[in-house]
């Protein structure tokens, strides 16, 4: 990706320790299982029943996600990432399949043909135009039919900017409407933009979240009303999950 922006480039050199703080292999493997633990129930109902599928993890960092497929027999699934102690803390967990590597010139330089490409936390430390081109790179690197599923911060949230605004290296910042204005015009078909559901680390805490939520959610409505928004235009959990096919 663009070298324009060369902050990347000491922030990424040793992220997994800047950002994870790993202190230990131990460390890794519990934050695999507990951030595994909410990919799979986000994500494993959207992949295909086929376990020999071909997935490919598009910054992948450390692997959780992987960690995650490997769990649930998916065999047939790569990871790459951009920085070198993700990639290396990944390989002291065991997870092989990940190869250190700039996202648009694999995608570009690789003759493989996926059915699910995976984002998941990425495109929000792109520029406009980076952005741009990993999805063009991503769209040629599908199968007819394959898709993509991305994860990114949503500024239309309550408090959506402590997810957008609250790492430094973020340069792009989407909302529904916006994404589903520039995949379309990339040619991408059955462009869907869904909540990404936040999980509370306990059953009690989760029953909590929900029932705050239910009583939250027809004030927000209100409030879109009043300002003569669509509910349907919007989404309010400060993630949100694009889908796209090519």
């Amino acid at each position: 990706m663009s070298d324009a922006l060369e902050y990347r480039n000491s922030l990424y050199a040793d992220y997994a320790n800047s950002w994870g703080k790993f202190t230990s292999l131990d460390d890794v493997y519990e934050w695999l299982d507990r951030t595994s633990r909410g990919l799979e129930h986000e994500f494993l109902p959207m992949l295909p029943a086929d376990k020999n599928c071909s997935i490919l993890d598009v910054g992948c960092g450390c692997g959780p996600l992987l960690y995650m497929l490997k769990q649930q027999e998916y065999g047939n699934a790569r990871g790459i990432d951009v920085s070198p102690s993700q990639v290396e803390t990944a390989h002291k967990a065991g997870l092989h399949n990940v190869k250190q590597a700039d996202a648009i010139d694999f995608l570009q330089n690789s003759d493989h043909r996926y059915d699910v490409i995976f984002a998941i936390d990425l495109i929000e430390h792109l520029n406009k135009t980076e952005f741009i081109s990993l999805m063009q790179s991503m769209r040629g690197a599908l199968r007819p039919g394959g898709e993509i599923i991305m994860r990114t911060p949503n500024v239309d949230a309550p408090f959506g900017t402590v997810y957008s605004y609250g790492d430094f290296s973020h340069e792009m910042h989407l909302n529904k409407l916006s994404t589903h204005e520039i995949l379309s015009a990339l040619q991408f078909r059955e462009v869907r933009v869904i909540p990404s559901e936040p999980r509370a680390h306990t059953t009690a805490r989760e029953l909590l979240r929900k029932g705050i939520w239910a009583f939250m959610r027809p004030v927000f409505a209100a409030l879109l009303f009043s300002r003569g928004l669509r509910q349907g235009d919007v989404v309010l959990t400060p993630n949100m999950v694009i889908r796209a096919r090519r």
